[in-house]
């Protein structure tokens, strides 16, 4: 039998080593724990000469057959896509408004698409194609709308794991969604009992994850992507309640532009979702005098989407890299807000019409989002910086 024997440098080493590996330990454990909106770097300032007002134009586009639940955007290559959520029509129009083309529609023919309502759709900087339907259908589709990968996800019940897709709904009233590098990125959030903003709101502000993905060429979900939410969230949760949604665009080299929608700032991260900095300046005239959403006041949470001033839809134009965020200023006024931001700093505060968003940029125009009114058809606005 060996017996091991330890002289006085063997021991000190040891102790050295023990007392390396706890410090190591506890750097790791402290960084794992903080809060990554508190690591970044705010660009902070608004430039000198800013815009105040901006002129738009409305833009009748050519009729079509469309139901009214629809997804619109401008496409890399300068066209007015609209898609038709109940009809599965993708139509597109030059920027003048003129029907170029109709492709997809429901049906079982070649290319055309089985997904009967169209929950989430977008399109990737290089003409790619993604459909999530309400039953974790999906469709992914080629820049000729060839189709590449028709699947379905098996529905886990119960999940609670904070990096599981399945612990997750879709089912938000604004959902936000890109297509980048074969993969579909949704902003999601849970209406669990037992893992949700409302119900567990310490665990789920720290805990759970804000971005879904889908690996459209693999057909299966990964793990859940950009963890917790925002210091603010904490304060009072109660009356945040009502905004656990996120809004984000992602640029051409793949950093995410991300918005929270009680929170003024910007957070953009890295491809490799690393926090590289922040930047934002509260909107002008908004009425955050939000309600507290408890059990005994749950229409509260209505009430301050509809009603109350909060932060909205993120783009961000790579032709000009100037990035957009919309917000909504509340019932009381008769407008909502629209923000300009050049490299982090904010050169434009506006006033627009309620709802609208920048979706894209086709020179020397930047373009809103397809309204449609049920008597004057579908209108788009577009407007010169």
């Amino acid at each position: 039998m060996k017996t091991l024997k330890f002289d006085v440098q063997d021991r000190f080493l040891l102790v050295m080593n023990v007392l390396i590996s706890a410090v190591f330990i506890t750097l790791f454990t402290s960084c794992e724990e903080k809060n990554v909106y508190e690591q970044f770097q705010k660009v902070s300032g608004r430039l000198e000469t800013t815009i105040d007002t901006i002129s738009f134009e409305a833009v009748k586009l050519d009729s079509v057959h469309c139901s009214g639940e629809s997804f619109s955007w401008i496409s890399s290559d300068g066209k007015i896509c609209y898609y038709d959520n109940y009809f599965c029509w993708l139509y597109t129009f030059d920027g003048d408004g003129h029907l170029q083309n109709r492709r997809l529609g429901y049906g079982r023919g070649p290319n055309e698409s089985l997904i009967r309502q169209g929950m989430v759709c977008a399109m990737s900087n290089d003409g790619e194609f993604a459909i999530c339907g309400n039953t974790y259908d999906y469709e992914y589709y080629s820049a000729e709308m060839g189709l590449k990968h028709r699947f379905m996800l098996k529905q886990e019940k119960n999940s609670l794991d904070p990096k599981n897709y399945m612990t997750y709904t879709t089912a938000d009233f604004d959902i936000c969604a890109r297509l980048n590098d074969e993969k579909l990125y949704m902003g999601m959030t849970s209406d669990s009992e037992k893992f949700s903003f409302f119900t567990t709101p310490a665990e789920y502000i720290s805990e759970s994850y804000r971005i879904g993905v889908i690996d459209l060429r693999k057909g299966k979900a990964m793990p859940m992507e950009i963890k917790g939410f925002p210091p603010i969230y904490a304060q009072d949760h109660q009356k945040f309640t009502s905004f656990d949604g996120v809004d984000f665009d992602i640029d051409r080299e793949g950093n995410f532009y991300i918005g929270f929608r009680a929170d003024s700032l910007v957070y953009v991260f890295d491809k490799n979702l690393k926090p590289r900095y922040a930047f934002g300046v509260s909107g002008k005239g908004m009425d955050r005098d939000y309600e507290s959403v408890t059990m005994d006041n749950l229409r509260a949470y209505g009430r301050n989407l509809s009603d109350k001033g909060y932060y909205s839809w993120v783009e961000f134009v790579d032709e000009t890299k100037t990035c957009f965020r919309s917000y909504k200023k509340g019932s009381m006024s008769d407008y909502d807000g629209l923000q300009i931001y050049k490299d982090g700093q904010m050169v434009g505060d506006c006033n627009v019409p309620k709802g609208l968003k920048v979706t894209g940029y086709i020179e020397p125009y930047y373009y809103s989002q397809v309204f449609n009114d049920n008597d004057e058809g579908l209108t788009i606005y577009r407007f010169k910086l």
